[in-house]
């Protein structure tokens, strides 16, 4: 059979390797702190809402953002991964941000946005998986999502160019056609 022949295949989208899979939630950062451990890292106590209380968060922020500037901030947080030993101390969670430059900025909900409340992206409605191991076999998931998430022209929040919105309007960031990870 020759290659003139024969019948070209159609690539089917994935639809299980999408931004619903994944539950991001505005958060409030509560407190803050170096990681004794680590000169790179920040130990953010963040409230979600949860019946279990806030939730202990790692991120390697020092760099790029001082203490003040993080606590009382609303950040985007991904709750769903597995959690993450950095330098002696579990995280439960990852805040999302946008980098440009060798800068990072936080990606940012609304300031009216209800603490706890699920981001959403038209057009992807499956629910959140219950667990999310970024390394292993949930790596694909993880890096075909992270790939796509990028702020547009105007520094909105995007997933496959789809605003990330609450109820009180989109996520944004300082950053213009920036990644977000």
């Amino acid at each position: 059979m020759s290659s003139e022949s024969a019948t070209p295949v159609t690539a089917v989208p994935n639809l299980a390797l999408n931004i619903s899979k994944f539950d991001i939630r505005v958060g409030l950062i509560t407190s803050i702190a170096k990681n004794p451990n680590a000169d790179s890292l920040y130990v953010e106590t963040i409230d979600l809402n949860e019946s279990t209380g806030p939730r202990q968060v790692l991120s390697g922020l020092v760099k790029y953002m001082t203490e003040s500037e993080l606590l009382n901030q609303k950040v985007l947080v991904c709750c769903n991964l597995k959690p993450a030993k950095m330098r002696g101390m579990d995280s439960f969670g990852m805040l999302l941000a946008a980098d440009k430059d060798d800068k990072v900025v936080l990606v940012q909900p609304p300031v009216d946005a209800q603490i706890g409340e699920r981001i959403s992206v038209e057009g992807f409605t499956a629910e959140p998986q219950t667990q999310i191991d970024g390394k292993k076999a949930d790596a694909p998931l993880f890096a075909a999502v992270f790939n796509e998430l990028k702020s547009d022209s105007t520094g909105v929040a995007c997933y496959k160019g789809i605003p990330l919105m609450t109820s009180k309007g989109p996520c944004t960031c300082v950053f213009t056609d920036a990644p977000i990870h």
